[in-house]
């Protein structure tokens, strides 16, 4: 879900969301939500952010290299602080669990930054572009004792965990042959990270993780 025009799906204008006056302070839970801190402001953080306040979350501060950008994003989601440094959201206070939603070549690079900052790191799929930085990245979690995971959304669709509840239940038998399908039509663009070798672009890292 994309908010493309001026009123979101509720059919609020941009900076309206629900909750998006909130403050910690002001939740009526007894122990404070979990403060989200956003790395990169493109369209998959866009999706991220709009799950995010489905359930109520709160997006404790927002990172880009454009601050301009970063306010923007920051504003027409109710996030409490922008800034413009990825170092600004790690180092803030009022964060607990960073999203890592950049581009692929630095996943590795921003998740060891919130890791050694002492931040739990959700970071979107791919993880990380070679088994040597997943491996560095894991042991560090372990080191900080932080949660490390990669963002993969399929595992937690309802229709995903009905089918490994059929599986695991016997009802179908001992599966011996699976095969799946999935691809979407990308712009014909050389240097569209979709595409660019340099930007870890091609079809293994963006779909064929699923």
């Amino acid at each position: 879900l994309k908010l493309k025009s001026a009123r979101d799906v509720r059919g609020r204008p941009r900076g309206t969301w629900p909750g998006a006056s909130s403050r910690p302070g002001d939740m009526s839970d007894e122990r404070r939500r979990p403060g989200w801190g956003i790395l990169g402001v493109g369209n998959i953080s866009n999706d991220f952010c709009v799950s995010l306040f489905s359930n109520g979350s709160t997006i404790a501060a927002v990172g880009a290299r454009d601050a301009g950008r970063a306010k923007s994003f920051a504003e027409k989601f109710g996030a409490l602080t922008s800034h413009g440094s990825y170092d600004g959201v790690v180092n803030s206070p009022g964060v607990d669990i960073v999203y890592v939603g950049t581009i692929h070549t630095t996943h590795a690079a921003l998740a060891r930054l919130a890791l050694e900052a002492g931040k739990h790191v959700l970071v979107e799929k791919p993880m990380v572009v070679s088994a040597a930085e997943a491996e560095e990245l894991v042991a560090l979690a372990r080191e900080k004792k932080r949660f490390l995971m990669e963002g993969m959304w399929t595992r937690f669709f309802p229709s995903v965990r009905k089918v490994r509840e059929v599986l695991a239940s016997g009802t179908l038998g001992e599966p011996r042959y699976v095969q799946a399908n999935f691809g979407f039509a990308a712009p014909a663009d050389p240097t569209s990270r979709l595409w660019d070798l340099a930007q870890a672009g091609g079809a293994m890292l963006d779909v064929g993780v699923y």
